[in-house]
């Protein structure tokens, strides 16, 4: 008995190392790594709000277990944000032409 927990314990450590040397060789190590606060997730501008067509084209880095949630919820919030910008000059110019046809 004693000697199959050895044995188990010593393929565990082995498979442990393999893992941390692949991920070191390949670069992979610090996909959960912090993202600096003033970097742009996914490409997105800076300069000005995102166009709708240029939403299909939003890549995220990929992580551990799927997208970088630090870069999908800045892009979510982005998007969010020039929405909100956008309904309020909709609803500005509504309430202006409504203003100009009720003095018609």
């Amino acid at each position: 008995m004693a000697t199959f927990l050895v044995w188990v314990l010593t393929a565990v450590a082995v498979a442990a190392a393999a893992f941390g040397v692949i991920a070191l060789m390949t670069g992979r190590a610090d996909l959960m790594a912090e993202m600096p606060r003033d970097s742009v997730p996914a490409n997105l501008p800076v300069d000005r709000p995102i166009r709708s067509d240029e939403v299909p084209g939003l890549r995220f880095d990929l992580a551990l277990r799927g997208y970088r949630m630090d870069q999908v919820d800045r892009a979510l919030e982005r998007l969010r944000a020039d929405l909100a910008v956008r309904e309020a000059e909709i609803d500005s110019l509504r309430r202006l032409t409504s203003e100009e046809h009720e003095r018609r």
